[in-house]
């Protein structure tokens, strides 16, 4: 079988792989290390829907004498899937305000899809505990309109999606800036982490896990901003961004030994790492990178 990635052949050496399914997910592992993603498929010249796998992962490798695939980088694939997921929700929210059937019907083919790329974007979001269900609804499936009740929990669901969509939209417009912002926001949360034992201790576990919940959440967007930040060869920035990796690294030991301390309930070493290794290490965040010449700015007033 010949391999071509952007129609340039690929010196690569099938192993034990059978079907044609496993050839690909081979390779998409290996263009994702290079954070590439596929982003269409052809056999023999014959275009194949990417994400209709039934087409196409049973295929024997040797029925196949040319695979060929399109990689994007994938900050680029990511930003493009998230803005369409932003036009879809406009578009299905618009739907049942103006209760059109026609194009209820033609949305709901691809909610599966949809619902799918979010949960591998936002698992937090999707997993939300809900009786009736993310997106779902017996009328929706069947491209019904829904009762008035059902109306509003969706709309209320699809506000949620638009505004989680757009905010990390806003991380590959604007990755430098958005990255000074959250850290400004990362380094505000050392003081709030000093007394979540305090909180625990005393019974107000809903502020305590609050602090934690945002800490890590905030974390997680430095990490996800620090690679695209480093994808953009062409972005001219003064960060330093092998230092702020550094920063990240250091904490990962400590954010593990956070979770297992909340896993048996710990509270003493609860306390103990958020206040001796982890908060402290937040408030000298500015001054470990002030001849980086970064400004970190402070939370928005949003």
């Amino acid at each position: 079988m010949e391999i071509l990635v952007n129609q340039e052949p690929l010196n690569y050496t099938l192993e034990s792989e059978e079907s044609l399914g496993q050839v690909i997910d081979g390779l998409a592992s290996w263009l994702k290390n290079g954070r590439y993603a596929i982003t269409s498929i052809e056999v023999d010249d014959q275009s194949l829907p990417i994400h209709d796998r039934t087409r196409w992962e049973g295929l024997e490798v040797g029925s196949v004498a040319t695979l060929s695939v399109a990689a994007f980088p994938l900050s680029h694939v990511e930003q493009t899937t998230l803005a369409a997921i932003a036009d879809y929700c406009v578009l299905l929210e618009r739907a049942i305000d103006e209760k059109n059937t026609n194009a209820m019907k033609e949305l709901v083919e691809e909610l599966p899809y949809v619902r799918n790329r979010l949960d591998e974007f936002f698992p937090a979001l999707t997993s939300a505990e809900s009786p009736e269900g993310f997106l779902d609804d017996s009328a929706l499936r069947r491209g019904e309109i829904p009762h008035s009740d059902a109306r509003a929990r969706l709309k209320t669901q699809l506000s949620g999606i638009t505004t989680v969509v757009e905010s990390r939209l806003r991380e590959f417009q604007n990755p430098a800036r958005e990255l000074a912002l959250t850290l400004g926001r990362l380094v505000a949360c050392s003081e709030p982490l000093v007394e979540v034992p305090i909180q625990l201790q005393t019974g107000n576990e809903s502020s305590a896990m609050g602090t934690i919940v945002r800490f890590t959440e905030l974390l997680s967007r430095v990490i996800r901003l620090l690679t695209l930040v480093n994808d953009d060869e062409e972005l001219d920035s003064d960060l330093d961004t092998d230092r702020l990796g550094a920063f990240a690294l250091e904490l990962t030991p400590f954010l593990q030994q956070l979770q297992e301390a909340f896993e048996v309930q710990d509270g003493v070493l609860i306390g103990d790492l958020l206040e001796y290794e982890i908060a402290p290490r937040l408030a000298q965040l500015p001054s470990q990178i002030a001849d980086s010449h970064l400004t970190i700015e402070g939370p928005s007033k949003e």
